[in-house]
């Protein structure tokens, strides 16, 4: 499969938005896949009489956070040369919130871990 798309209609809460994703493996970036499944998720959204789509993208955290290519559409950023961001602005969406996510690298402890397995198994038995 080189691509999917799904659309969620909210049935009881922000019933004029939807949610719509677009997926598309790298390998087949750039023959317009991605735009012919995000307008028929469009096209569907507007006969259901939805106004508002949204959608979300991820991306690692392997990007200067201060860096120049840099889009800042509130808190946080996104790498502006970003396939997903580009795909997303070429589509006619604004980037509006992004969530920032943080991780604290911690060393590990064998001692520790296998301790806090043996501690869980016991406690849980076995299935």
């Amino acid at each position: 499969m080189a691509a999917g798309s799904w659309i969620r209609f909210p049935l009881r809460e922000n019933v004029l938005g939807a949610l719509i994703r677009v997926d598309v493996l790298n390998s087949f970036s750039g023959r317009g896949i991605g735009q012919a499944l995000v307008r028929h998720a469009e096209a569907l959204a507007n006969e259901k009489g939805r106004s508002t789509l949204l959608s979300f993208t991820e991306h690692l955290a392997d990007f200067d956070p201060d860096g120049q290519r840099l889009l800042k559409p509130g808190t946080g950023g996104l790498p502006a040369d970003a396939r997903q961001v580009r795909f997303a602005v070429r589509s006619g969406y604004s980037l509006e919130q992004v969530a920032c996510f943080s991780a604290l690298a911690i060393a590990r402890a064998p001692e520790l871990l296998d301790a806090g397995e043996a501690e869980a198994l016991a406690k849980a038995g076995t299935l």
